[in-house]
């Protein structure tokens, strides 16, 4: 007759919970990632809009410098104001 043997079958529960407690996730590692994800997509939008920021002030003081009569020069930095503006508005 064949006796059971429980140390097979604890052998068997510790070897096979081992290998299932990397499959499960732990809530805070979850949160975690979602906060340093978040900070990470501000920061980056952040500097988009900085980026643009200055694109947009690189580009009116090019046309200011490229046209010639005081009209335009005032046309191309009302647009680059309102431009900027916005952006401002956007970022905030």
């Amino acid at each position: 007759m064949i006796h059971p043997n429980n140390s097979d079958k604890t052998q068997l529960d510790a070897l096979i919970s081992q290998g299932m407690s990397h499959w499960q996730t732990d809530n805070n590692l979850d949160e975690s990632y979602k906060e340093q994800r978040q900070s990470f997509q501000l920061k980056r939008l952040q500097l988009q809009a900085q980026i643009i920021l200055v694109a947009g002030l690189t580009l009116i003081a090019f046309f200011l410098w490229a046209n010639s009569q005081l009209e335009e020069k005032i046309s191309a930095f009302k647009i680059g104001l309102v431009v900027e503006l916005f952006t401002l508005i956007c970022w905030d």
